[in-house]
C-alpha cells in the first residue's frame, strides 16, 4: 500500500524519524490532494503523550540532587518511559520517586489536548523498520498503521584510498568534474564527515578554491566572551548587567542570541538559588552553536537524500559506519528490557538497516574509505563485505 492510500480526510499524525521529515514533507507537497497532517518523531510523540520538562525542572533537580548535569539530563529524558510504580531495577525505582516528586511540585508539563487529538487521528508509523515494544503497545490502542519499504539492493562501488589525503584528492577531483558539468554547488554534499576530516578538508578547500561550508559546532564555554561573562556572574552581576556588557562587545549574531536565550530561560533564578553560577556554567558547556557558512558544499549527517543531488560519503570505515552502541549508557540493556525499549544489539541492527537504506536509495552516491591518517590506522566497514560491495582503488588526478 502506498502512503497516499493510507491518508484519509481525518487529521493524520505521522510518526517518523527526524532524518525522514524533509523527504516526507516533499512527498506530501507533491500529492494532488491536501491532507491535514502533523509530523513528529516517536520521541516527540511520547513527550506530548506523557509530559515534558523545562529549565525549571532542570534547575530544581540540579539544586536538590547530587547528579552531574549530563546524568541529570539523561534521567529526565528517561522519565516519560516510567509508567509503573515499581520496577526490578533500583535505578528505575529512584526515577519513579523523582517523577512523583516533580509532579508534586508542578515541574512536569502535560499537553492537555494531545490525547484527545490522538483518539480522533489517523496514525501512521512511517519509515521505522521496527518499533520498541513500549511504543507498540501504545500505538496498538489507536489502530496505528505501519509504512516501511526496505530499499531494493543494487550494486555499490567503494573507492579505497591508502591515506586520507588520497581519499579527499579523489573526492575533490570528482567534485571538480561535477562543477565543470554545471552542477549547482548547492546540490553537492559531503556526508558522514568525522573529526579527522576537518583539517585536511579545510586545507584542500583553500588549495582547490572549492568552498566547503564547514559549519563546525562550538560550545559556548569555548568562547572567551562566555568565560568573561562567567567571571561577572561570580561577581554577582545581574543578568541585565551582563547583557549590557555583551552589547559592548563584537559578538557574532549566533553566539549573541544563544547567550541571551539562556539568560531569558533562567530569569526565574533568584538569590535563594545557591547553585546559579554552577548551573549556568554547565548550561554554557552543553550548549552548542553552529556558525553557518554559505555558498559552498554542505557537510551533512547520514540522513535521507534527494534524488537530484550528489553525495560523497567519506570514511566508510568500521570505526565510523555503522555507529556502534555498546550499551554502556545509563539506559543499559537490562533497564531497556524492563522498560520495553530496544537493547543495544537491536539499536545496532536498526542503525545498520538505516545505513543500508540510505546507500541503496541514493541515486548519485560516491563512497570512499581510507586505510590511515597521519595519526591512526582504519579498517573498512564490515558492511562492505556483508553487502558484497565492489572495492576499487582510487586513481589520483594531480592536475
Amino acid at each position: 500500500m502506498k502512503l497516499e492510500e493510507m491518508l484519509t480526510d481525518k487529521n493524520t499524525l505521522i510518526i517518523t524519524p527526524n532524518e525522514k521529515k524533509t523527504k516526507l514533507l516533499q512527498s506530501l507537497s507533491n500529492m494532488d490532494k491536501f491532507y491535514h497532517v502533523k509530523i513528529m518523531t516517536k520521541e516527540e510523540f511520547i513527550e506530548h503523550y506523557y509530559f515534558t520538562y523545562d529549565e525549571k525542572t532542570i534547575a530544581y533537580c540540579f539544586e536538590h540532587y547530587d547528579y552531574s548535569y549530563e546524568i541529570l539530563l539523561e534521567y529526565l529524558r528517561i522519565l516519560p518511559f516510567i509508567t509503573k510504580e515499581h520496577y526490578e531495577s533500583t535505578k528505575l525505582n529512584l526515577l519513579v520517586k523523582l517523577k512523583n516528586e516533580l509532579f508534586e511540585h508542578n515541574l512536569l508539563n502535560i499537553d492537555p489536548f494531545f490525547r484527545n487529538y490522538v483518539k480522533n487521528a489517523n496514525i501512521i508509523i512511517y519509515g521505522y523498520p521496527k518499533i520498541d515494544l513500549f511504543y507498540q503497545e501504545i500505538f496498538a490502542a489507536y489502530d496505528a498503521k505501519y509504512y516501511y519499504v526496505e530499499k531494493p539492493k543494487k550494486e555499490l562501488t567503494v573507492y579505497a584510498a591508502d591515506h586520507i589525503d588520497d581519499e579527499l584528492n579523489f573526492v575533490f577531483s570528482k567534485i571538480k568534474q561535477l562543477l565543470l558539468e554545471n552542477i549547482d554547488i548547492s546540490k553537492i554534499h559531503l556526508i558522514n564527515v568525522k573529526d579527522e576530516y576537518f583539517n585536511p578538508l579545510y586545507r584542500l578547500s583553500k588549495w582547490t578554491n572549492i568552498p566547503i561550508n564547514m559549519n563546525q559546532a562550538l560550545t559556548l564555554w569555548d568562547l572567551p566572551i562566555v568565560r568573561s561573562i562567567y567571571e561577572l556572574l561570580l561577581e554577582d552581576k545581574t543578568f541585565e548587567d551582563i547583557i549590557l556588557f555583551l552589547d559592548t562587545k563584537d559578538v557574532d549574531d549566533e553566539f549573541y542570541q544563544a547567550i541571551v536565550n539562556i539568560f531569558n530561560s533562567y530569569l526565574f533564578l533568584n538569590s535563594d538559588y545557591k547553585k546559579k553560577n554552577e548551573l549556568l556554567k554547565e548550561v554554557f558547556k552543553h550548549t552548542k552553536v553552529i556558525k553557518k557558512d554559505e555558498g559552498g558544499i554542505d557537510l551533512l549527517p547520514l540522513n535521507d537524500t534527494m534524488d537530484d543531488h550528489y553525495y560523497f560519503l567519506l570514511g566508510m570505515n568500521q570505526e565510523n559506519i555503522p555507529n556502534i552502541d555498546k550499551g554502556e549508557d545509563i539506559l543499559n540493556d537490562n533497564i531497556s528490557l524492563e522498560l520495553g525499549l530496544f537493547t543495544s544489539t537491536e539499536r545496532n541492527q536498526l542503525e545498520k538497516q538505516k545505513v543500508k537504506d540510505i546507500l541503496y536509495q541514493t541515486n548519485h552516491l560516491t563512497i570512499t574509505y581510507k586505510n590511515k591518517t597521519s595519526f591512526q590506522s582504519y579498517n573498512p566497514s564490515l558492511l562492505i563485505e556483508e553487502e558484497n560491495m565492489k572495492v576499487q582503488k582510487t586513481e589520483l588526478n594531480f592536475s
